[in-house]
């Protein structure tokens, strides 16, 4: 049975993310990566694990949903994870100018955060938010498409 467009949009937004945790991770620049460690590199590790439910878009496993940030008005964003030579990427991704990138590991690109223990709250706050977002989109793929498909880009 097909929800009604108030029951998805409830369903879609439960536990979402504000701009001002958003606001708060640090920026990507370029190919700039944000390594992480501990606590925050688990989480990532976790949050590959519920995406890893989805299908794969490539050889680098890479694997996207989008969701929807709480702020002045709702706000589209994609959240994508991918491994490449055993690291674990986390990418959140809105407009042109708002990119941020995590890994668990060194690159050739990284760089590390210097406030990490303060990110473990909003890093616990996305795995939680992921894993009941996958769940729902496993649940009824085809509606989860249909709401993004139909709103993604519009203030609702």
């Amino acid at each position: 049975m097909k929800m009604k467009f108030n029951d998805q949009k409830k369903l879609y937004r439960q536990n979402a993310l504000t701009q001002s945790d958003i606001l708060y991770l640090p920026d990507s620049r370029g190919l700039d990566v944000t390594v992480v460690s501990g606590k925050c590199a688990d989480i990532i590790r976790s949050i590959h694990g519920s995406m890893s439910r989805l299908a794969p878009m490539g050889d680098d496993e890479r694997r996207s949903l989008w969701f929807e940030v709480k702020g002045k008005r709702w706000e589209w964003y994609r959240l994508s994870v991918s491994t490449y030579k055993n690291r674990h990427y986390l990418y959140i991704t809105g407009d042109t100018y708002d990119h941020h990138v995590f890994c668990d590991k060194d690159d050739c690109n990284s760089r590390h955060c210097f406030y990490e223990d303060e990110l473990v709250g909003i890093f616990s706050k996305i795995e939680k938010y992921v894993a009941g977002l996958v769940d729902n989109i496993l649940s009824a793929p085809e509606q989860y498409n249909s709401y993004v498909d139909k709103y993604l880009g519009c203030s609702v």
